[in-house]
């Protein structure tokens, strides 16, 4: 079976209707056998476009990578890491925490539970994947007042134990001043909540 840049030379005859536009060649529709999935929409008569899981940088960068989605996955399926509606990112490891948009846009990021007492915000179960992850959102808005201290703000209903001193420092009335002398504990869930300075 010729390879898909063979192919792609070969194929001379096929109109172009949107598929390179996504990446992906035109090729006759005998010679598609070693596509991973084909669309006859973006091609001419008689030709389909060619469409391979190829490997995305987001995918990649969760240690996942781009398949079929009919072939499954043992582990966590992330339809949207892979740049085909046809490929799924499937990532092994099923504690790594992937952000869906609905956190991301919100201005939050998912984390997993050991990483739930640096959220400075509050924690919500939806909008990630992975074994328990939650979405980390909502923060406070740093003021003048209590980075002068050298402190930052948290929520207070949130899961964020402060280590240190606790000062009324912060614009929001959820959240709370918190003065570390050993300068941990600030992490995720970051100025949500208001912009206002003190």
């Amino acid at each position: 079976m010729e390879d898909i840049t063979t192919t792609r030379r070969r194929q001379k005859s096929c109109t172009d209707l949107g598929c390179a536009a996504k990446g992906f060649p035109c090729v006759d529709t005998e010679t598609a056998s070693g596509c991973d999935a084909t669309d006859d929409t973006l091609c001419g008569t008689s030709c389909t476009c060619c469409i391979m899981c190829n490997q995305t940088t987001e995918c990649k960068g969760y240690g996942g990578s781009c398949s079929k989605i009919s072939a499954g996955c043992s582990g966590t399926s992330y339809d949207a890491g892979c740049a085909a509606s046809t490929c799924t990112c499937c990532i092994a490891d099923t504690s790594t925490c992937v952000t869906l948009p609905v956190c991301g846009d919100a201005g939050g990021s998912c984390i997993s539970p050991s990483e739930s007492g640096n959220c400075t915000g509050v924690l919500d179960p939806n909008g990630c994947l992975g074994d328990s992850c939650s979405c980390c959102k909502g923060g406070c808005a740093e003021t003048n007042k209590c980075t002068a201290a050298g402190g930052y703000c948290f929520r207070k209903d949130g899961p964020h134990v402060c280590p240190g001193k606790i000062l009324k420092f912060c614009a929001h009335r959820n959240c709370l001043c918190c003065v570390d002398p050993h300068g941990h504990g600030h992490g995720h869930g970051k100025g949500e909540d208001s912009n206002e300075s003190g």
